[in-house]
């Protein structure tokens, strides 16, 4: 997205891609068994929340805002 939101809510998740220009990025979810989370934003914030096991999963950039990584 170039300026809004991303709020991914779901039980399980693959793989994902997330990138905004200038909006927040927000997930709550479970990866599966391989699942990998990338999630770039250069002028949002980043809050993430998945189970404490899968936290090194999630790689999180934010050149101006701030990324949270939290388990759940």
């Amino acid at each position: 997205t170039v300026s809004g939101t991303i709020d991914v809510r779901s039980g399980s998740i693959g793989s994902a891609r997330l990138e905004s220009i200038a909006g927040s990025v927000r997930m709550d979810a479970i990866l599966q068994r391989e699942g990998t989370v990338t999630i770039e934003t250069h002028g949002g914030d980043i809050d993430v929340a998945v189970p404490k096991a899968q936290l090194s999963r999630v790689n999180a950039r934010s050149f101006r805002g701030t990324a949270r990584l939290r388990a759940k």
